[in-house]
């Protein structure tokens, strides 16, 4: 079964997404990675695996076309601006702060958050354009319980 999460920058998607590869032993691929970084080695492994799960925070791309348009099933993962804050924090604060670069990312990520908090609707609007099937949820237990209950 191909699974994919999409949302947006600190809602917590990698965390959930290696949690529940991990319960379900799937193989865990951050797309970002493979997007902006060119990692081959995962986008091989993406091409190339049944059971897998993926997450990523862009929509609009032709490699999370082809992701989305191959996935069994989709989980737009939608938590409070409050939520994404604390999740950023503890990334960025509790974790790394010592580390300079981590300052300047922190900023970027608090910037986003800010000015993309409206694109959840975006992000619906594209699914639905897609007529793709995907399920509204808020939490790790919530992707867990639908995948478990067969909810798809």
């Amino acid at each position: 079964m191909k699974i994919h999460i999409i949302w947006n920058v600190g809602t917590g998607k990698t965390h959930a997404s290696k949690i529940i590869a991990n319960k379900l032993w799937y193989k865990h691929i951050e797309l970002d990675l493979v997007i902006f970084w060119g990692d081959q080695d995962n986008k091989n492994k993406l091409l190339n695996n049944e059971n897998i799960i993926t997450e990523c925070t862009v929509i609009d791309n032709p490699i999370i076309d082809e992701v989305l348009n191959n996935a069994d099933i989709i989980f737009l993962y939608n938590i409070s601006n409050f939520k994404r804050l604390y999740y950023i924090l503890k990334r960025n604060i509790i974790r790394t702060w010592s580390q300079s670069k981590t300052i300047k990312h922190f900023i970027k990520m608090l910037r986003y958050v800010l000015i993309n908090s409206d694109k959840y609707i975006e992000y619906k609007e594209q699914l639905n354009k897609m007529n793709v099937k995907y399920f509204e949820v808020n939490s790790i237990e919530e992707i867990y319980n639908k995948l478990n209950y067969g909810a798809f």
